[in-house]
């Protein structure tokens, strides 16, 4: 007997950005890719040569810089806002809230430490940011109504 695969699509994944964790949320138009991650403890080797077996101790939790890649569009709301965080002074604190394709969303907030535009010939003008998450919130879907 076959198995189906459950594999999950990606399509329909979704970064909004918003100037405050309670306020309205602006899309981030065209994105092409970006990880939602919350990051693990590191781990080190401690061995040495009076060590029995490897020997390993627990480090601090890593949550690694995100980076976030869309198709640039120069009137898209988000990606301003993303933008121009970037190059304030003092950097602005934004909050995000990430949906991954089947509802579930991670709410996190981060200055944004980077902006990139990148584009080659004979393609779309793409362009990246980079943010360092900080308190992270998973949350499942919401609840689908039922009859």
């Amino acid at each position: 007997m076959a198995t189906s695969n459950k594999a999950k699509s990606t399509q329909l994944r979704k970064l909004e950005v918003g100037t405050s964790l309670t306020g309205t949320f602006t899309k981030i138009g065209q994105l092409s890719d970006t990880n939602f991650s919350t990051g693990s403890a590191q781990y080190l080797d401690a061995t040495n040569y009076d060590s029995a077996r490897k020997e390993y101790i627990a480090a601090l939790d890593d949550v690694q810089d995100m980076t976030i890649q869309f198709q640039r569009v120069v009137d898209d709301a988000g990606q301003n806002i993303l933008r121009d965080a970037c190059f304030a002074s003092p950097r602005t604190t934004l909050f995000f809230k990430g949906t991954t394709g089947q509802g579930e969303t991670m709410t996190f907030e981060s200055e944004a430490g980077g902006w990139q535009v990148n584009g080659g010939a004979n393609t779309v003008e793409t362009a990246q940011a980079t943010v360092r998450p900080r308190n992270i919130v998973w949350a499942g879907p919401a609840p689908q109504g039922g009859g």
